[in-house]
């Protein structure tokens, strides 16, 4: 995520590129699903269909990071982020910012730190962020984001065995459903994020509307699952649909305002999506700890659970974020949607 802000100074690309990203998350999330059912169909063995799913994603996920890390020049790509802007702010008038001559784009070899000297802002450093309320305020809104997206895709699989009964078949030891609801969600998920997001942006040219329909999305479609029942069981793909609509944009969202932040101070961008990062890891794994070693498996808390801590997640994203609208405005670089 951190390399979104290093790429493009362009508050307006940044979107794209966080909605591309998360969109290809879910396609990701959506391959591992389609090969779990695959070996859940053809592997009599519960054991060996957890055994073949771990080796093959590892395999996968060794290939693709060897790709990342020797094929994807990040560093230069940085560099020309910054070149590209300085070249744009002449065209538009913005003088008073180059002194000194723009560098053409064949000498895009020189050190990055002195290409920066002529940003308008002041670096930051991770004592800075430490101070400052739009870090913690907006360290919130990404943790709450991530946490209806994590609890609820670990909660699913118990709440379709216990609650809606989706059990296993003799030589098919695991329910396929706890596949196929989770791919669904994560189809329109990633549908919405690459096709559809960018289009909600441009439709009203800031983010808490959009987000406010996420939370409205997001609510509306957990509740169902107080009410769900196993002699109408099929109607969780439709709200799992919805709900997978809803966490999109819950999480596109939150992941610009991150973006908006930081600003141009590329700096602090690794520093600030890592502590997110890790404040969100924390957050959900401490609570899936506890609901784990308490009431996984008990129906009526997995009802309550599957459908209000969405609803509460979601609430809780909208809540922070105005927050920091409202407060912090100021020190946030702010939304560039180009219609």
């Amino acid at each position: 995520m951190s390399m979104v802000v290093t790429i493009t100074l362009s508050q307006s690309r940044r979107d794209i590129l966080i909605s591309s990203r998360n969109g290809f998350t879910y396609a990701s999330n959506l391959f591992t699903l389609i090969v779990a059912i695959t070996f859940i169909l053809t592997v009599n063995s519960g054991i060996w269909t957890f055994r073949l799913l771990a080796y093959t994603l590892t395999f996968i996920g060794l290939f693709t990071s060897f790709m990342f890390i020797f094929f994807v020049p990040e560093i230069q790509l940085s560099k020309d982020a910054i070149i590209y802007d300085k070249a744009y702010k002449k065209a538009n008038g913005e003088k008073a910012m180059l002194e000194s001559a723009v560098p053409e784009l064949e000498q895009n070899n020189t050190d990055k730190d002195e290409a920066k000297k002529s940003t308008t802002e002041e670096v930051k450093t991770w004592r800075y962020w430490l101070t400052d309320g739009a870090f913690y305020v907006h360290a919130a809104v990404y943790t709450l984001a991530r946490m209806a997206v994590n609890v609820t895709m670990t909660l699913t699989p118990f709440y379709l065995i216990h609650v809606l009964g989706f059990e296993g078949e003799e030589g098919r030891p695991t329910p396929p459903q706890i596949v196929t609801v989770p791919l669904v969600s994560y189809s329109f998920s990633m549908v919405f994020s690459l096709l559809f997001y960018r289009r909600l942006l441009n439709k009203f040219g800031n983010r808490m509307i959009p987000l406010l329909i996420g939370v409205i999305i997001t609510c509306c479609s957990s509740l169902p699952f107080l009410f769900l029942r196993p002699s109408i069981s099929w109607l969780v793909y439709i709200a799992a649909s919805f709900q997978g609509i809803g966490l999109a944009i819950l999480l596109n969202i939150a992941t610009s305002l991150i973006s908006d932040v930081i600003g141009d101070d590329d700096n602090s961008s690794a520093f600030v999506y890592g502590a997110y990062s890790l404040c969100d890891k924390f957050f959900s794994g401490a609570l899936l700890v506890i609901i784990g070693n308490t009431v996984i498996e008990d129906k009526s808390w997995l009802i309550w659970l599957s459908s209000g801590l969405p609803i509460i997640a979601a609430l809780g994203t909208y809540l922070f974020a105005f927050m920091g609208q409202h407060f912090y405005s100021h020190k946030m670089r702010g939304v560039s949607v180009q219609k």
